[in-house]
Protein backbone atom coordinates (compact mmCIF):
# COMPACT_ATOMS: atom_id res chain seq x y z
CA UNK A 1 0.00 0.00 0.00
CA UNK A 2 2.96 2.01 0.91
CA UNK A 3 4.27 2.02 -3.12
CA UNK A 4 0.85 3.13 -4.07
CA UNK A 5 0.23 6.06 -2.22
CA UNK A 6 3.37 7.54 -3.54
CA UNK A 7 3.67 6.11 -6.90
CA UNK A 8 1.31 8.23 -7.73
CA UNK A 9 2.23 11.28 -5.33
CA UNK A 10 2.63 14.61 -8.28
CA UNK A 11 0.80 17.43 -6.82
CA UNK A 12 1.21 21.27 -8.16
CA UNK A 13 3.29 29.97 -4.39
CA UNK A 14 0.28 31.59 -4.78
CA UNK A 15 -1.68 34.24 -2.64
CA UNK A 16 -5.16 34.19 -1.65
CA UNK A 17 -7.88 34.18 -3.87
CA UNK A 18 -9.62 36.96 -3.41
CA UNK A 19 -13.50 36.90 -2.82
CA UNK A 20 -16.27 38.49 -4.29
CA UNK A 21 -19.77 38.16 -5.92
CA UNK A 22 -20.64 36.96 -9.50
CA UNK A 23 -19.09 39.60 -12.24
CA UNK A 24 -17.96 39.09 -15.81
CA UNK A 25 -14.39 38.90 -14.50
CA UNK A 26 -15.53 35.66 -13.06
CA UNK A 27 -16.80 34.18 -16.02
CA UNK A 28 -13.70 35.19 -18.30
CA UNK A 29 -11.69 32.89 -15.66
CA UNK A 30 -14.21 29.94 -16.61
CA UNK A 31 -13.84 30.52 -19.95
CA UNK A 32 -10.20 30.57 -19.93
CA UNK A 33 -10.24 27.24 -18.58
CA UNK A 34 -12.60 26.02 -20.62
CA UNK A 35 -10.56 26.77 -23.67
CA UNK A 36 -7.44 24.83 -21.97
CA UNK A 37 -9.34 22.15 -21.54
CA UNK A 38 -10.92 21.56 -25.01
CA UNK A 39 -7.84 22.00 -26.67
CA UNK A 40 -5.97 19.39 -24.29
CA UNK A 41 -8.92 16.94 -24.09
CA UNK A 42 -8.60 16.90 -28.45
CA UNK A 43 -5.24 15.84 -28.17
CA UNK A 44 -5.02 12.17 -28.44
CA UNK A 45 -1.28 11.92 -27.81
CA UNK A 46 0.72 14.47 -25.30
CA UNK A 47 3.47 14.44 -23.18
CA UNK A 48 4.89 17.13 -20.45
CA UNK A 49 7.71 17.50 -17.83
CA UNK A 50 6.57 19.14 -14.60
CA UNK A 51 9.14 20.29 -11.91
CA UNK A 52 6.86 20.19 -8.53
CA UNK A 53 7.89 21.57 -5.22
CA UNK A 54 6.11 20.11 -2.24
CA UNK A 55 5.62 21.25 1.26
CA UNK A 56 5.54 18.10 3.77
CA UNK A 57 5.65 17.93 7.39
CA UNK A 58 9.09 15.92 8.34
CA UNK A 59 9.21 13.65 11.76
CA UNK A 60 9.72 16.77 13.64
CA UNK A 61 6.75 18.51 13.31
CA UNK A 62 8.65 20.77 10.73
CA UNK A 63 7.67 21.85 7.20
CA UNK A 64 9.87 21.19 4.48
CA UNK A 65 10.35 20.92 0.62
CA UNK A 66 10.96 18.66 -1.30
CA UNK A 67 11.36 18.80 -5.17
CA UNK A 68 10.44 15.97 -8.01
CA UNK A 69 10.84 16.09 -11.79
CA UNK A 70 7.43 13.92 -13.09
CA UNK A 71 7.49 12.95 -16.50
CA UNK A 72 3.78 12.27 -18.29
CA UNK A 73 3.13 10.33 -21.54
CA UNK A 74 -0.25 9.94 -22.83
CA UNK A 75 -1.78 7.74 -25.72
CA UNK A 76 -5.35 7.84 -25.44
CA UNK A 77 -7.37 5.94 -24.75
CA UNK A 78 -6.03 3.57 -22.93
CA UNK A 79 -2.16 3.99 -22.13
CA UNK A 80 -0.54 5.77 -19.93
CA UNK A 81 3.11 6.34 -18.58
CA UNK A 82 4.67 8.74 -15.28
CA UNK A 83 7.83 8.55 -14.27
CA UNK A 84 9.35 10.26 -11.20
CA UNK A 85 12.72 11.14 -10.25
CA UNK A 86 13.97 12.98 -6.91
CA UNK A 87 16.47 12.56 -4.38
CA UNK A 88 14.43 10.46 -2.68
CA UNK A 89 12.08 8.33 -5.40
CA UNK A 90 13.14 6.78 -8.93
CA UNK A 91 9.55 5.19 -10.08
CA UNK A 92 8.15 4.38 -13.16
CA UNK A 93 4.01 3.85 -13.66
CA UNK A 94 2.66 2.26 -16.67
CA UNK A 95 -0.95 1.76 -17.79
CA UNK A 96 -1.49 -0.53 -20.24
CA UNK A 97 -4.32 -2.98 -21.64
CA UNK A 98 -6.17 -2.73 -18.54
CA UNK A 99 -3.06 -3.55 -15.72
CA UNK A 100 -1.08 -0.86 -13.63
CA UNK A 101 1.89 -1.64 -13.11
CA UNK A 102 4.30 0.23 -10.17
CA UNK A 103 7.57 0.01 -10.73
CA UNK A 104 10.50 1.26 -7.88
CA UNK A 105 13.29 1.39 -9.21
CA UNK A 106 15.85 2.49 -5.99
CA UNK A 107 14.19 -0.61 -4.26
CA UNK A 108 14.07 -3.24 -7.16
CA UNK A 109 10.29 -4.65 -6.59
CA UNK A 110 7.17 -4.04 -8.80
CA UNK A 111 3.53 -4.50 -8.41
CA UNK A 112 0.76 -4.47 -10.47
CA UNK A 113 -2.89 -4.76 -10.32
CA UNK A 114 -6.11 -4.93 -13.17
CA UNK A 115 -8.06 -1.75 -13.56
CA UNK A 116 -10.65 -0.66 -16.29
CA UNK A 117 -9.13 0.00 -19.26
CA UNK A 118 -9.63 3.50 -20.28
CA UNK A 119 -7.12 5.83 -18.75
CA UNK A 120 -10.68 8.05 -16.97
CA UNK A 121 -11.57 5.04 -15.79
CA UNK A 122 -8.28 3.39 -14.69
CA UNK A 123 -7.53 6.72 -12.40
CA UNK A 124 -11.19 6.81 -10.89
CA UNK A 125 -10.60 3.00 -10.00
CA UNK A 126 -7.08 3.51 -8.38
CA UNK A 127 -7.62 6.53 -6.65
CA UNK A 128 -11.00 5.29 -5.10
CA UNK A 129 -10.06 2.06 -4.34
CA UNK A 130 -6.72 2.84 -2.59
CA UNK A 131 -7.47 6.05 -1.11
CA UNK A 132 -5.27 8.29 -2.70
CA UNK A 133 -4.85 11.92 -4.71
CA UNK A 134 -2.73 12.88 -7.69
CA UNK A 135 -3.98 16.39 -8.59
CA UNK A 136 -1.67 16.48 -11.82
CA UNK A 137 -4.24 14.01 -12.71
CA UNK A 138 -6.23 17.03 -13.70
CA UNK A 139 -3.50 17.16 -16.41
CA UNK A 140 -4.15 13.64 -17.63
CA UNK A 141 -8.19 13.35 -17.21
CA UNK A 142 -10.86 14.58 -19.77
CA UNK A 143 -13.64 16.63 -19.23
CA UNK A 144 -11.51 17.87 -15.89
CA UNK A 145 -14.71 20.43 -15.84
CA UNK A 146 -16.99 17.96 -13.91
CA UNK A 147 -14.68 16.70 -11.28
CA UNK A 148 -14.08 19.74 -9.45
CA UNK A 149 -16.38 22.53 -8.80
CA UNK A 150 -15.09 25.56 -7.14
CA UNK A 151 -17.26 28.48 -5.63
CA UNK A 152 -15.10 31.31 -6.15
CA UNK A 153 -13.08 32.07 -9.09
CA UNK A 154 -11.50 35.15 -10.06
CA UNK A 155 -9.62 36.28 -13.34
CA UNK A 156 -5.99 38.29 -12.06
CA UNK A 157 -5.00 39.02 -16.48
CA UNK A 158 -1.93 38.32 -18.11
CA UNK A 159 0.82 37.61 -16.41
CA UNK A 160 4.44 36.38 -18.03
CA UNK A 161 5.94 32.48 -16.50
CA UNK A 162 8.87 31.70 -17.82
CA UNK A 163 8.77 34.90 -20.54
CA UNK A 164 5.63 33.51 -21.34
CA UNK A 165 2.12 35.50 -21.56
CA UNK A 166 -0.48 33.60 -19.41
CA UNK A 167 -3.82 34.10 -18.50
CA UNK A 168 -3.80 34.25 -14.67
CA UNK A 169 -6.69 32.69 -12.96
CA UNK A 170 -7.76 31.20 -9.52
CA UNK A 171 -10.36 29.28 -7.99
CA UNK A 172 -11.29 28.03 -4.11
CA UNK A 173 -13.64 26.10 -2.35
CA UNK A 174 -13.93 24.77 1.62
CA UNK A 175 -11.07 22.79 1.05
CA UNK A 176 -8.86 23.67 -1.97
CA UNK A 177 -7.09 26.97 -3.35
CA UNK A 178 -5.99 26.86 -7.02
CA UNK A 179 -4.43 29.61 -8.85
CA UNK A 180 -3.33 28.42 -12.77
CA UNK A 181 -1.62 30.41 -15.16
CA UNK A 182 -2.41 29.29 -18.90
CA UNK A 183 -0.50 29.89 -22.05
CA UNK A 184 -2.13 32.22 -24.62
CA UNK A 185 -2.78 31.65 -28.29
CA UNK A 186 -3.42 28.67 -30.29
CA UNK A 187 -1.95 26.23 -27.85
CA UNK A 188 -3.74 27.26 -24.24
CA UNK A 189 -1.81 24.81 -21.75
CA UNK A 190 -1.37 24.96 -17.78
CA UNK A 191 1.81 26.50 -17.90
CA UNK A 192 1.92 26.29 -13.81
CA UNK A 193 -0.22 26.14 -11.42
CA UNK A 194 -0.36 26.36 -7.18
CA UNK A 195 -2.74 24.50 -5.03
CA UNK A 196 -3.33 25.11 -0.98
CA UNK A 197 -4.67 22.67 1.15
CA UNK A 198 -7.30 24.69 3.38
CA UNK A 199 -8.12 21.62 5.28
CA UNK A 200 -4.73 21.97 7.28
CA UNK A 201 -3.72 25.26 10.16
CA UNK A 202 -0.77 25.65 7.83
CA UNK A 203 -2.29 25.97 4.77
CA UNK A 204 0.91 23.83 2.72
CA UNK A 205 0.98 24.67 -0.65
CA UNK A 206 2.01 22.57 -3.66
CA UNK A 207 3.74 24.23 -6.80
CA UNK A 208 4.11 23.01 -10.75
CA UNK A 209 5.75 24.39 -13.66
CA UNK A 210 5.13 22.11 -16.92
CA UNK A 211 6.88 21.99 -20.44
CA UNK A 212 4.26 20.39 -23.02
CA UNK A 213 5.06 18.46 -26.34
CA UNK A 214 1.67 18.08 -28.07
CA UNK A 215 3.24 16.02 -30.79
CA UNK A 216 5.36 13.60 -29.14
CA UNK A 217 6.52 10.49 -31.34
CA UNK A 218 5.67 7.64 -28.61
CA UNK A 219 7.62 4.27 -29.55
CA UNK A 220 5.06 1.35 -28.38
CA UNK A 221 7.84 0.17 -26.08
CA UNK A 222 7.32 3.33 -24.54
CA UNK A 223 4.37 2.00 -21.96
CA UNK A 224 5.17 -1.66 -21.91
CA UNK A 225 6.52 -3.18 -18.87
CA UNK A 226 8.91 -6.10 -19.32
CA UNK A 227 10.13 -6.78 -15.75
CA UNK A 228 14.06 -7.43 -15.55
CA UNK A 229 15.46 -9.85 -13.12
CA UNK A 230 17.11 -7.39 -10.93
CA UNK A 231 13.11 -6.75 -9.81
CA UNK A 232 10.64 -8.50 -7.87
CA UNK A 233 7.44 -8.44 -7.67
CA UNK A 234 5.07 -7.56 -4.99
CA UNK A 235 1.62 -7.89 -4.04
CA UNK A 236 -0.97 -4.87 -3.93
CA UNK A 237 -3.69 -4.52 -1.33
CA UNK A 238 -6.21 -1.74 -0.79
CA UNK A 239 -6.90 -0.82 2.91
CA UNK A 240 -9.31 -2.43 4.53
Amino acid sequence: MHVLKHCFMMTCAGMLLLSGTVSAAEVTAKEVVAKARKYRDSLKEYAFHAVLTEELLNDNEMWQKYTQNVDVKVKRPDQLRVDIKSAEKDRTNYLKDGVFTMVDHRFGYYGQIKTPKEIDKALDFIFKKYGISAPLAGLIYTNMGKRIHFSKRKYFGVREVGGVPCDYVAFSNRKKELHIWITQGKEPLVKSFVLIDKTLKKRPRTEAYIVWDTKPHFSESVFTFKPTKDLTPISVVSPE
